[in-house]
Parts: C-alpha cells; structure tokens; sequence
C-alpha cells in the first residue's frame, strides 16, 4: 500500500513546503522578526515572508520589497514544478 501512496505523500509534503514559503503571519508569530543574522538555532530570525510585510508594510525600501516578492513567487513556483514533476515520475513507476 506504501508503494502506491508514495507519489500522493510525496507531493503533499513538496507543497507544504512551499505553502510555508508564503505563509507570513504564522511565521511572524512563531519564527519573529528579528532585525540581526540568529546565531544559533534559538534565536530568533526573520523568513522572506515576514522580510517582505516589513518592507512593503513600512515603506522602507519598495525596489527591495519587489525583489523579494520575486524571489518568493519564483522559489513557490520552482517547489511546485518540482513537486508535479517528482509526482508524475513516481506515478509511473509504482503504477
């Protein structure tokens, strides 16, 4: 049964990650926002998400604001491609 469920288990865990790329306010509550590079896993650090809401949210810096949300929509759009590609590959070799 494994086999056959493989392609579905693998494509739901390719598109959590990427739904978790985008997700910006359970990221801030739970990763935070921190203004400096953590320099250990406990501390606390910012995701490009949240990078992105400061940036368009304040106003500080719209071109960097844009070039992040670039990066984020062609990262999204990379892991679900993948996911579709590693999906089909999977399907034909178990089925």
């Amino acid at each position: 049964m494994l086999p056959s469920a493989l392609p579905g288990i693998t494509t739901g865990i390719m598109l959590s990650v990427g739904r978790s790329l985008g997700e910006t306010a359970v990221l801030l509550f739970t990763a935070g926002a921190a203004l400096r590079t953590p320099l250990s896993l406990f501390d606390s650090g910012r995701t490009m998400a949240v990078h992105f809401y400061i940036l368009a949210r304040e106003g500080l810096s719209m071109p960097n604001a844009y070039g992040t949300a670039a990066v984020l929509v062609i990262s999204i759009l990379a892991i679900n491609l993948t996911a579709y590609t590693l999906m089909q590959r999977l399907m034909k070799r178990y089925s």
